[in-house]
C-alpha cells in the first residue's frame, strides 16, 4: 500500500498515475495525492507499472516513495 502506479483509469480509459490506498485480492483502490476522492477500484490487469521516479526539467521530484508512502496512503484513504 502506498506505491505509485501507472494505470488505465476506470472512468475515462486514459493513462493516470496515482497511489494505491487499498487492496482486495487482485483489485486496488487508487487515489491521487491531490484529489478529494478515490478513482475507484482498478483490476490488477489495468495496472501498467509501478512508478519509482519522476523527473521534471532534469530534477527528480519527490513522490513519497520511501517508508512515508504508507502514511500518505492512509491519510488519503481517511480523507
Amino acid at each position: 500500500m502506498g506505491e505509485v502506479v501507472a494505470f488505465i483509469h476506470p472512468h475515462n480509459q486514459g493513462l493516470a498515475v496515482h497511489r494505491i490506498i487499498g487492496r482486495r485480492k487482485s483489485h486496488y483502490l487508487i487515489q491521487g495525492d491531490n484529489v478529494p476522492e478515490a478513482d475507484g477500484v482498478v483490476p490488477e490487469r489495468q495496472l501498467l507499472g509501478y512508478v519509482d521516479r519522476v523527473e521534471r526539467r532534469g530534477r527528480t521530484v519527490n513522490l513519497g516513495l520511501g517508508p512515508e508512502r504508507r502514511v500518505i496512503a492512509l491519510l488519503n484513504k481517511k480523507g
